[in-house]
């Protein structure tokens, strides 16, 4: 194997497909990380046998391609996990947003 393919969820990508990853994230990059992995699903025909997309799989092994450095993902639009504390960053930014409140 060479330094630029690997092998993750039994799926091996080599240097064409960490190009086509890449050009997908650019292109959706705006719409997130789920709307991503749901085009290269498509793309490869990556499917369950149910006929369902394989969109769990392919977030996870984006992640891992994130995680060797190979990639760079959109930041996450939700943090559904409950018992993480979400990032400072989001929370100052949403005030921001909001209008001051002036006392009558």
């Amino acid at each position: 194997m060479s330094q630029s393919s690997c092998l993750i969820r039994n799926r091996q990508l080599g240097f064409q497909e960490l190009e086509t990853i890449r050009l997908y994230i650019k292109e959706h990059w705006a719409a997130g990380r789920s709307a991503i992995s749901r085009a290269l699903c498509q793309s490869w025909n990556w499917r369950q046998a149910n006929g369902r997309l394989k969109d769990h799989a392919c977030r996870v092994l984006l992640l891992e391609l994130e995680s060797r450095g190979k990639i760079e993902l959109p930041p996450r639009k939700f943090y559904n996990n409950r018992w993480k504390k979400q990032p400072d960053g989001l929370l100052r930014l949403w005030l921001q947003g909001l209008s001051r409140i002036t006392a009558l």
